[in-house]
């Protein structure tokens, strides 16, 4: 599952990196493996933001502020990759993940839900969509 979902990550930064010329290169959206998500959380507020990493746990950086969202837990979560056609490729379902207690105030997290995708120049693209516990910080 893992190798999969990782080959599925690859191919979405690839595909962010072939796409996103002209953007200034401080944006996060042109970091190596950079993964644009749709976040809307139960605190009432909704980010466009850009996951850059590539570890089970990275956070997410809103494009719209300084907030970062720093994910704890996340629910399944479901990788798939469709040809341009849009038949399934590969498609894949990670059970639920935690990081343990790494909130130090549990009371200071927010649930939410995301989705994020890509879609390389031959039609081919990637999509993730899962739920996730985390904080919501401001940059320091």
């Amino acid at each position: 599952m893992l190798k999969t979902r990782l080959a599925a990550v690859g191919f979405a930064a690839a595909t962010l990196v072939a796409t996103s010329a002209g953007v200034a290169s401080a944006d996060p959206v042109n970091a190596k493996n950079a993964l644009p998500l749709h976040i809307v959380c139960n605190n009432g507020h909704t980010y466009s933001g850009v996951s850059n990493g590539d570890g089970n746990f990275t956070p997410a950086h809103d494009l719209g502020s300084n907030a970062v969202l720093i994910p704890v837990s996340f629910g399944a979560i479901t990788f798939t990759v469709k040809d341009a056609q849009g038949h399934i490729l590969d498609q894949e379902t990670d059970p639920p993940a935690s990081k343990g207690s790494s909130a130090k105030n549990p009371g200071a997290t927010t649930s939410c839900s995301f989705s994020g995708g890509a879609t390389a120049p031959d039609g081919t693209s990637f999509s993730i969509v899962g739920t996730v516990v985390g904080m919501v910080t401001p940059l320091r």
